[in-house]
């Protein structure tokens, strides 16, 4: 059996194996990164009177949430059919309304926010044909690296290591692509095995 079969044959594939519950620590990790997205804006647009220690403070804070929702909704058996959905949804949202400030801003080129943007709108689409025929959307790794680096990005690009962010903006939009063509392999080239697997 080929990885990609492995992958499309594991537990957890359907929405239907999810719990449907909504008051879980990951999904209020994943609410509370969402609802600070405003605020990074606000801390964003004020750098010059309250300085970069708030936007970084809370930008970081996005990102561990980030990194603990998956990772509690394991080890504490907490996943769910709204968070499933969620977490992607919002960490495309935030990626790509940051992407789009940077871009207003001047500090990232325009066509840099247009891949961005285009990328995960594209993803947010097929991710509905996903949810649409019942399957539950899966991370991979290179999905859950690109909203890492952006966000690990838009913060160096704020206090002025700039070398350091282009560096992992190259890979991030590197990696985006491989993430994309994954999501294809494992939704698109092979629906009958998903099918199987039930």
């Amino acid at each position: 059996m080929g990885d990609n079969e492995k992958i499309l044959s594991e537990k957890g594939r359907f929405l239907s194996e999810y719990p449907n519950r909504i008051f879980t620590i990951p999904n209020i990790l994943t609410f509370l990164r969402f609802i600070l997205l405003p605020v990074l804006i606000h801390f964003l647009d004020t750098v010059d009177k309250y300085g970069y220690t708030p936007p970084v403070l809370v930008g970081s804070v996005m990102i561990l949430t980030d990194l603990l929702d998956g990772i509690l909704a394991r080890k504490l058996n907490q996943s769910s059919r709204l968070g499933v959905i969620l977490d992607p949804v919002f960490d495309k949202i935030i990626i790509s309304v940051l992407a789009i400030y940077f871009a207003y801003k001047d500090m990232i080129p325009d066509w840099v926010a247009i891949v961005v943007v285009g990328r995960d709108v594209a993803i947010l689409i097929f991710g509905l044909f996903v949810v649409a025929k019942g399957y539950a959307p899966q991370p991979v790794l290179w999905g859950r690296l690109w909203a890492f680096l952006w966000g690990v990005a838009f913060i160096l690009l704020l206090v002025g290591y700039h070398w350091l962010a282009w560096s992992l903006i190259v890979v991030a939009l590197i990696l985006g692509f491989f993430s994309a063509g994954n999501y294809y392999i494992m939704y698109l080239k092979n629906p009958e095995k998903t099918e199987k697997s039930r």
